[in-house]
Formats: C-alpha cells, structure tokens, sequence
C-alpha cells in the first residue's frame, strides 16, 4: 500500500471520526434535554396533584357552602312564615284590643234608643201581671 491510500484512508477516519464527535455532542445535548423533561415532567406532574388536592377541598367547600345556603333559606322562609304568623296575631289583639277598649264606655244615645224601650216594655208587663193578679 501507497502513502496515498494511506492518506486517503486517514483522511476518511478522521471524517468519520468528526462525524463521530458531532453526534456525540448531538447525543449528550439530547440526553441533557431529556433530563431536564423528566425533572418538568415530574414537577409538573406534583403540580397536578396538589391541584387535584385543592379541587377537591374546593369542592368540599362549594358543597358545605351550597349547604349552608340552603339551610339559610330554609330559615329565611320559616322566619318569614313566622312573621306572618306574628303579624296576624298583633292583628287579632289589636282588634280584640279595639273591642275591649269600646267594652267599658257608656254609650247614652246606644243606651236610650235600645235599653230604654226594653225597660220600659218589662215595667209595662210588670204592671199589667200585678193589676191581673191583684184583680
């Protein structure tokens, strides 16, 4: 073999050779990338978790306050059937309240036009049954 072949040959390996180096350097920047996926991935991947944690205390919060809510209006009815029931009752003691404030009043005029004439019908009657019975 000829220092040319040598040559020739020598040249090709050391092509092969940078070749070589290029793709080791495309692997290890590959391989670091990948590393720093599989770190995202796994941070990403508690991030969820505890997402998925606070979704479901808020949904255990979104359910106590539904909850809630509905047992205030539950009250607010029952609170306003009793105001209702309040207001007739205030009612039913003002009028009653009416009605017994006129109770102890003397009415002349209500009295002469009709008490009088009873009185006087019974003194009538009295009257006639003792002059029946004296006779």
């Amino acid at each position: 073999m000829s220092n040319e072949m040598y040559g020739e040959r020598l040249t090709r390996v050391e092509v092969i050779i940078e070749d070589h180096k290029d793709e080791i350097n495309r692997l290890k920047d590959d391989n670091v990338a990948l590393h720093r996926l599989t770190a995202n991935q796994e941070t990403l991947m508690g991030l969820v978790k505890d997402n998925q944690l606070q979704m479901k205390e808020f949904s255990s919060t979104l359910t106590s306050i539904n909850s809630n809510l509905t047992n205030l209006n539950t009250s607010s009815d029952e609170m306003r059937e009793d105001l209702n029931s309040l207001e007739n009752e205030l009612k039913d003691v003002r009028e009653n309240n009416n009605q017994n404030s006129n109770r102890g009043k003397f009415d002349v005029i209500e009295f002469l036009s009709k008490d009088v004439p009873k009185y006087i019908g019974i003194a009538i009657l009295a009257a006639l049954l003792a002059y029946i019975g004296l006779k």
